[in-house]
């Protein structure tokens, strides 16, 4: 028995026996193992379970770069044992308890591939799969991050101009029949120095995933551009917007509360990109909407420079606190408010846990050192197993 951190929103710790039946979990009685059945028992008195950490926003393809030798050279490096998923990366994630990635723009055959390959049992965290990213003809990403990798652009983009909204939601479409799991648009004009998605077509592609059943990610560039796609409909709003005028992230934290729509603040990325000043006031901002009820996710656009598989969503959870979110709020950016748990109770959803020495509801720092990482009901990561079986 452990005791078990259960519902990292409410802080709600308490003595339970923890097991797992094919994959999914079971919440029992501080001392019923009865209705288990047979198999491996951790004596993990003294530890403390919490749900496996998600990172709601990887670019995993990007996560790469770094080692551009590893990197595809061409079209036909996108296959789908493109450096066998990053192994590094799949290791690094898992041995700092982050058991699910949410792929917010990566190579669509590539990324699907990663994520049959992990549900099959590769070691390496769960993939949700954001599907590529819609944006304007020559617009962010395409227009400035893949200008001199077009072919990269074409699978990790798809554009639309004025006038193609029809277009746009017929490829919603296709794409939910693939089985992503939302679907991102790129809505930032970078300063004017990009073409933006038409507002027509952005709320064509924010209607048509609605039928589908999918959110919508927008990746925004200013608050002004946030207000725009909260009021297409988007349902999360990625990164920190630049405030481009007086009082508007107030506008903007009103629209998200209106909209009841969460955002993702990736603050560990925008720190290496607009400092460590920039990172403290968006920090605090976040840390108002998170006491107005507005959902917050925690990311790190892994894939930038600075941010490292596994512990960078770590670093941005001590962001998340330093700026005034509980560390009970940040516990739950990264596991209920992030797509990593249904509802409140963990019973049946998958068994992903981190156990570890400490209370992290009053020290976060715990969670860096995971003295087991338990996913789908399989040990991952972590010498303490054979410790612990009894």
């Amino acid at each position: 028995d452990v005791w078990a951190v259960l519902d990292p929103r409410a802080g709600d710790v308490r003595r339970a026996t923890l097991g797992w039946q094919d994959g999914r979990c079971r919440v029992l009685g501080p001392e019923d193992t009865s209705t288990l059945g047979p198999g491996t028992v951790w004596d993990a008195a003294g530890l403390v379970a919490v749900p496996g950490l998600v990172d709601s926003h990887v670019h995993w393809g990007g996560a790469a770069t770094m080692r551009q030798a590893e990197a595809p050279p061409d079209p036909r490096g996108l296959q789908a044992d493109f450096a066998a998923f990053l192994p590094a990366e799949r290791l690094g994630c898992l041995a700092h308890g982050v058991t699910t990635i949410q792929s917010m723009g990566d190579p669509l055959d590539w990324i699907l591939a990663m994520r049959e390959a992990v549900a099959g049992g590769l070691p390496g965290p769960r993939v949700r799969a954001v599907g590529p990213i819609f944006t304007a003809p020559e617009g962010h990403p395409a227009g400035d991050l893949f200008r001199s990798e077009p072919w990269l652009g074409a699978e990790v983009c798809r554009q639309f101009g004025p006038g193609e909204g029809g277009a746009a939601a017929r490829e919603v479409a296709s794409l939910a029949l693939r089985g992503v799991d939302a679907i991102k648009v790129a809505y930032d004009g970078c300063n004017g120095t990009l073409p933006r998605l038409d507002e027509e077509v952005l709320a064509a592609i924010v209607a048509a995933a609605h039928r589908a059943g999918l959110e919508v990610h927008a990746h925004v560039g200013s608050a002004t551009e946030a207000l725009t796609a909260l009021r297409s409909g988007v349902d999360v709003c990625e990164h920190v917007p630049e405030a481009d005028g007086a009082g508007l992230w107030e506008h903007v934290a009103d629209a998200l509360a209106e909209h009841q729509a969460a955002i993702c603040p990736t603050l560990v990325a925008l720190t290496a990109g607009r400092g460590a000043e920039a990172a403290r006031q968006a920090a605090r901002w976040v840390a108002h909407l998170g006491q107005r009820g507005v959902p917050v996710h925690a990311g790190t656009d892994l894939g930038n420079a600075g941010v490292r598989p596994g512990q960078g969503l770590h670093d941005e959870l001590a962001l998340l606190v330093q700026g005034g979110l509980s560390a009970t709020q940040a516990l739950a950016a990264a596991t209920v408010a992030s797509g990593g748990r249904s509802g409140r109770s963990p019973e049946g959803v998958p068994a992903d846990w981190l156990l570890v020495r400490g209370d992290p509801l009053s020290d976060l720092g715990v969670l860096r050192q995971p003295t087991l990482v338990v996913q789908s009901g399989r040990v991952q990561s972590g010498d303490a197993g054979k410790e612990l079986a009894g």
